[in-house]
């Protein structure tokens, strides 16, 4: 098991018994509530600094911060789908978002803290998610139409058109699988 995968299920683990705690608890007027409000916004306040704004980061802070610490959130980057697979996850777990949240939830987290998958991003994606060029990124995606998938950093930098600099630069955002 690689290092990402265990950490990871060591956070969903976590996850969940903090989720049953959570839920064991009363609210502030004494009411059994199965989340505690007080500590969620407290959490949330405490957390939120450095976070980008955007649409998705409330429901992230209000759900996700009742169980992990934001830097257990953030920490691994995942691409889009697998964004979409740990939320879900969470959810089926007990976390409290309805499906337009969890959409919400999924695309922040893919947009602030995800990976592209540079064997499936259309050119567009490339330019915004990697700050390509439009030729840069077109060059990547007729080198792996003409050769493939693309397998590794050091054969992505070599794409001819493409700046292996910038390349470099965002390899903690690039992925070549799901």
């Amino acid at each position: 098991m690689k290092l990402s995968q265990f950490i990871a299920v060591a956070a969903l683990l976590l996850g969940a018994a903090c989720l049953a705690l959570a839920q064991s608890n009363s609210s502030i007027d004494g009411t059994a509530t199965g989340r505690s409000q007080f500590s969620t916004v407290q959490i949330a306040g405490d957390q939120s600094d450095g976070l980008p704004e955007g649409k998705g980061k409330a429901a992230l802070l209000r759900t996700c911060v009742q169980c992990h610490e934001i830097d257990v959130v953030t920490r691994t980057r995942y691409t889009e789908s697998g964004w979409r697979r740990i939320v879900g996850i969470m959810v089926e777990r007990g976390a409290e978002l309805s499906e337009p949240e969890t959409a919400d939830v999924t695309a922040y987290l893919s947009k602030y803290f995800g990976k592209t998958n540079v064997n499936k991003a259309a050119a567009a994606q490339l330019e915004e998610e990697l700050g390509l060029t439009e030729k840069e990124a077109q060059a990547i995606v007729s080198y792996r139409e003409q050769n493939g998938d693309i397998k590794s950093l050091d054969q992505l930098k070599s794409v001819p058109g493409v700046s292996p600099d910038k390349i470099q630069a965002k390899a903690e955002a690039i992925a070549f699988r799901d």
